[in-house]
């Protein structure tokens, strides 16, 4: 049995009767792009590891450009509807549907690259060289993405 009276469901600030439909407030359904969200937080990652170079914090500068990869690798596996739970899938998952199959033109080997945080001292130098290269690795994530999305909007017309 509920202790909840038919005129208890209310909206806030409202004196009407509590109606399930769409508009504007807590309860109004939101459309989020989360492969754009991804995208977004890894250009904050990148950012990261400018600040943290710049300010000489050159482990954190090589963890956030290790982040870069990893978020951008995972907002271009959604495109393909590719979910995936841990860092190492998603390094896994990319370079199966990304870079074997020859689908992002990057030309370095990706695992390498994004796995050499553990083989590296995170050293001023290799700090500034995995930074460029998440930087770049993250420009073209982007410009994929874009070319996508014309794709798509292509097929829809």
């Amino acid at each position: 049995m509920s202790t909840i009276a038919e005129n208890d469901f209310i909206d806030w600030r409202s004196d009407e009767k509590y109606k399930t439909t769409i508009g504007v407030g807590e309860c109004a359904g939101v459309q989020i792009d989360l492969v754009a969200t991804l995208l977004y937080e890894a250009e904050e990652k990148i950012e990261w590891a400018k600040t943290s170079l710049e300010e000489n914090l050159f482990a954190d500068s090589v963890y956030h450009s290790y982040s870069t990869f990893v978020q951008g690798a995972k907002a271009l596996l959604l495109t393909k509807g590719v979910h995936t739970n841990s860092q190492h899938s998603i390094i896994t998952e990319f370079e199966k549907h990304f870079i074997l199959a020859a689908e992002f033109p990057f030309e370095k080997d990706f695992r390498e690259l994004a796995m050499s945080i553990n083989k590296s001292e995170p050293t001023k130098k290799f700090a500034k060289y995995y930074y460029n290269e998440a930087n770049e690795f993250l420009k073209q994530a982007k410009a994929l993405r874009e070319d996508l999305l014309k794709q798509k909007t292509l097929e829809v017309a």
